[in-house]
């Protein structure tokens, strides 16, 4: 969790054996949170367990979607792995390759990957964020499980850092991509394609798609002003946050989608939470709005 203004901000769910333990974590958060007189947020808790946000006195607001890929149902054969097969063979005609790198990795290998880093930054015209989004952080990265690495005459031009498995390979996680902004077009795909693969056969159920934020947020007269407020950033905001593009990206897998939220006490303000998450993963206040 992390701690902004006066807000302790949890990521995710707490990680429990049982229902009992998920519901326990969420009241010793917020008894921690009450002693240093602070407020408890969680944030992007799963769909499944919003239940025992409610019964601990949270209000939920819909944050967005993540996308989970169920590799049985990944095949690269018939019509429907027509596209992933051209992918795959548009990448090898442009030169690209795929390997996936064990640690402790090479000096020069992390090099690489550092200037890729950079560049994507530079093209991104933004700063490292932090907390809901990885980050080139080294010390961080020595920790991951392995890399996945795509190269074009023996450069690197992107990767991705597979996160630790600590669910008996339930489901496979990605944390930090970046890439080459001058890269062959369908480097991604490649890139995403030979992971799933490399995810199904190490014996793999799912595979992370990652979170697609504000979709499905906000979308009919029903719902929440403040999820119709947020709606907005979507529609209107899109041409400064891809928001449309990355949800239409993650659904060429046709994967699963559920439903992440915000959980937060009923009397706490939510534009004073939502300025500190948003602090909190952009590095500061004065970062979040670009100073």
């Amino acid at each position: 969790y992390g701690h902004k203004g006066n807000h302790l901000i949890a990521l995710g769910d707490p990680a429990a054996a049982t229902s009992a333990d998920l519901a326990d974590g969420i009241h010793e958060f917020r008894q921690l949170a009450d002693t240093y007189n602070r407020t408890a947020v969680f944030y992007q808790v799963d769909e499944a367990n919003v239940h025992h946000y409610l019964d601990a006195g949270f209000v939920l607001l819909k944050l967005g979607e993540t996308a989970s890929l169920e590799l049985k149902s990944f095949s690269l054969l018939g019509s429907k792995g027509q596209k992933w097969r051209s992918a795959l063979n548009h990448g090898a005609r442009a030169g690209l390759s795929f390997e996936i790198a064990t640690l402790p990795l090479e000096e020069n290998i992390w090099q690489e990957l550092q200037a890729v880093s950079t560049t994507w930054l530079k093209d991104q015209q933004g700063a490292e964020k932090g907390f809901s989004l990885g980050r080139f952080e080294r010390d961080f990265l020595a920790h991951c499980s392995s890399f996945a690495l795509i190269k074009h005459n023996a450069k690197i031009v992107a990767f991705a850092s597979v996160t630790p498995d600590f669910t008996h390979r339930e489901e496979f996680r990605i944390d930090l991509m970046r890439y080459l902004p001058d890269t062959t077009n369908g480097t991604m795909d490649f890139l995403f394609v030979n992971l799933i693969q490399h995810a199904a056969q190490a014996g793999y159920q799912w595979f992370d798609l990652g979170v697609a934020p504000l979709a499905g947020v906000g979308e009919t007269v029903w719902s929440r002003r403040e999820e119709r407020l947020i709606r907005l950033i979507y529609q209107y905001g899109n041409r400064f946050y891809n928001f449309k593009g990355l949800h239409d990206y993650k659904s060429k897998f046709n994967p699963h989608w559920r439903s992440i939220y915000l959980a937060y006490p009923r009397r706490a303000s939510l534009l004073s939470i939502l300025v500190d998450v948003s602090a909190l993963i952009s590095g500061g206040y004065r970062q979040m709005f670009g100073k």
